[in-house]
């Protein structure tokens, strides 16, 4: 069994940071600009970086030459990342204490400072890996685009225990390629998706407020139930299709990208929206949550190449500006 990076685990583990929280974090802020950096605050921040540079790696790979010309820099980033949590495993304070536990004795405000910017860093770590491991995954799933150079990579990344084995094992799904009869079925289907996506776009763009989305919702419904009819009797996700269909295929696809890139743009307007977050939306909302659903499973081979950690970031910066503020 491979066992996960320290670092991960104590990100993981950040309900054991309350009782310092409760003391420390009120003057932390004010000690922080008073103070140099510790070790531990650098390496975090270089494990960070790193974690995000993977992240900015993996979600930018579509295709087997990508797939193929990451393959170094992933390994390059695998390996800085495990010397991090390495040098991680050895820096603390000068008391020889962990700087959370340092801060929760002394109860001080430097040490009050490096808890919170510890914590903080701690947090932000673990969220860069939950869309790394997005991303690997889906990568898995699609056996790296058939690069033999990526999958090695993903292999030796996992044995570091960096990646869940269950992840991996995706990668290693044998899928026999289509018949043309699938491939045929499946071109048709991809065709005709490009009406109702057309359709959700429009229905979004006319969302002004409240009174506009109550009328929407009804439209969002039906359209829901034809996407959700379109969606691919079996898994398709990772087989190939007939030599014959490859370029109708690719064709299909073409308008489909901008379409699902504008329903983006349109659910992080919305999600904006004075009061969006208030009763007279709950029936749209619902609706448009039916819609999202079935959007992935029509288009579930590339839906998250659009729909990705990215937007999952513009969504929640926009539904923030709808959160309430303290007086």
């Amino acid at each position: 069994m491979h066992h996960p990076l320290p670092i991960l685990c104590c990100a993981a583990a950040l309900g054991c940071l309350s009782p310092v929280q409760g003391n420390v974090v009120p003057i932390a802020a004010e000690a922080q600009a008073q103070r140099a950096e510790t070790p531990q605050e650098h390496i975090y921040r270089e494990f960070l970086q790193a974690t995000t540079d993977m992240w900015f790696l993996l979600s930018g790979v579509s295709n087997r030459e990508d797939a193929c010309a990451a393959a170094p820099r992933f390994t390059e980033l695998v390996n800085r990342i495990c010397t991090l949590d390495e040098q991680l495993s050895h820096a603390s304070t000068e008391s020889g204490l962990p700087a959370e536990v340092e801060a929760e004795v002394h109860e001080d405000a430097e040490t009050a400072a490096v808890a919170g910017a510890l914590e903080t860093l701690q947090v932000r770590i673990l969220e860069a890996f939950e869309d790394v491991n997005a991303e690997f995954l889906s990568l898995c799933r699609v056996h790296c685009y058939s690069s033999a150079e990526l999958a090695t990579a993903f292999v030796a990344a996992t044995d570091t225990g960096m990646f869940s084995e269950e992840a991996l094992a995706q990668l290693s799904t044998n899928e026999t390629p289509m018949s043309d009869m699938e491939s045929e079925e499946e071109l048709a289907r991809l065709r005709s998706l490009e009406e109702p996506d057309r359709a959700v776009l429009s229905v979004l763009q006319q969302v002004k407020d409240a009174a506009s989305a109550e009328k929407a919702a009804e439209a969002l419904a039906s359209l829901s139930r034809r996407l959700h009819n379109l969606a691919p009797q079996h898994p398709v996700d990772h087989r190939s299709f007939a030599e014959r269909y490859r370029a109708g295929i690719r064709a299909a696809f073409e308008p489909l990208s901008p379409l699902l890139w504008g329903i983006r743009t349109e659910l992080v307007r919305i999600a904006a929206l004075p009061g969006y977050d208030t009763e007279p939306y709950d029936a749209f909302s619902d609706a448009l949550n039916s819609v999202y659903e079935d959007l992935d499973a029509a288009h579930s081979s590339y839906f998250n190449d659009v729909f990705d950690a990215s937007f999952r970031a513009d969504l929640d910066d926009a539904l923030q500006e709808n959160a309430p503020t303290a007086d």
